[in-house]
């Protein structure tokens, strides 16, 4: 499954100042999504559910060669 989230541009300006973001960290990233969801959307069963999805991405890249075998997962790219 694939989990994106597409925000206006001009709040990047706005957030970078608040909060530094790793882009090369997914716990990082993924915190900065949940946090720009909490800011853009209402407070709803909705925006809940998507935190909730969020929570379940992997927040480290997998490096096990059973269960991962193609090495394609990468939560950042």
């Amino acid at each position: 499954a694939t989990l994106v989230y597409s925000y206006p541009s001009e709040l990047d300006n706005v957030e970078s100042e608040k909060v530094k973001v790793d882009d090369n960290d997914p716990a990082s990233v993924i915190e900065h999504v949940k946090r720009l969801i909490r800011t853009l959307r209402p407070d709803c069963e909705l925006t809940n559910l998507l935190l909730e999805l969020w929570d379940l991405a992997p927040k480290t890249i997998p490096n096990d060669p059973i269960k991962f075998p193609f090495k394609t997962y990468n939560p950042i790219q």
